[in-house]
């Protein structure tokens, strides 16, 4: 297995997200039947409602999934919501839930990336069906208002709409690092911004509770493992001149 391995089972776990019969972005499994993904795809103005209220307004959409040429009901399964206050805008996470399939599921990394790391994104922006990729930045993090939360910020690409809910591949682990949330800009490849999966790691731990992940995985887990045996193979092996004598080899 190479890189391109390790993509492919990095779009295997990518879904297309639908809200009442139309596209409306991306999602991705992160358990068997669970997919992650953004509110604002179901509520665009989800900030001026109290938590209590997103909680009943949410159930009201009819949401579905495309993913593996197959079309799948949903079912919004919980989220989170950081908004309450006001404080901290842009800090929201889905998750919508399937009957049960054998899904693949994807490798989250237990860190944020480190600056320049460059990260890849697939998605279903507006306009390509089939999907679209764009390869992305890690540039730092932007902190969020009388909070400890913090966004991720990426540069180098244009980020469509439907992006959102794109989880974004760091190329440097090979594994998940966020998900797509913000665009900076709908016609200037500036960028976006996307929640660090780090700051979810106890709701992503408990859909997964009691999984096998090194069975569930494999592929992937065999696709960095041959990534990293290929990167010492190639590495270049400087032996030391010692000048002024001759030995035979």
């Amino acid at each position: 297995m190479h890189k391109e391995d390790l993509i492919t089972e990095f779009k295997n776990c990518i879904a297309k997200i639908n809200v009442n019969g139309k596209v409306a972005g991306t999602g991705f499994f992160i358990a068997p039947g669970i997919i992650m993904t953004c509110i604002h795809l179901l509520i665009y103005d989800y900030e001026k409602y109290s938590y209590e209220e997103l909680s009943n307004k949410i159930h009201e959409f009819k949401v579905s999934i495309e993913w593996n040429n197959k079309v799948y009901e949903a079912k919004v399964k919980d989220f989170v919501y950081y908004d309450e206050t006001k404080l901290t805008r842009n800090f929201e996470t889905l998750f919508i839930e399937i009957d049960y399939i054998e899904n693949p599921i994807a490798l989250i990394d237990d860190k944020v990336p480190s600056f320049n790391d460059k990260c890849y994104v697939f998605g279903y922006p507006e306009a390509f069906d089939l999907g679209d990729s764009i390869s992305i930045k890690y540039t730092g993090d932007t902190p969020l208002k009388n909070s400890e939360l913090y966004l991720l910020k990426f540069n180098d690409d244009l980020i469509k709409a439907g992006f959102s809910g794109s989880p974004i591949l760091n190329m440097s682990s090979g594994k998940l690092c966020g998900m797509v949330i913000i665009s900076l800009s709908d016609k200037q490849s500036l960028g976006g911004r996307g929640i660090p999966l780090v700051l979810l790691d106890d709701k992503i731990t408990k859909f997964r509770d009691g999984l096998n992940l090194d069975s569930i995985s494999k592929l992937w887990i065999q696709a960095l493992e041959s990534r990293s045996n290929e990167e010492k193979t190639n590495q270049t092996i400087n032996i030391p001149k010692n000048e002024g004598s001759s030995y035979y080899c």
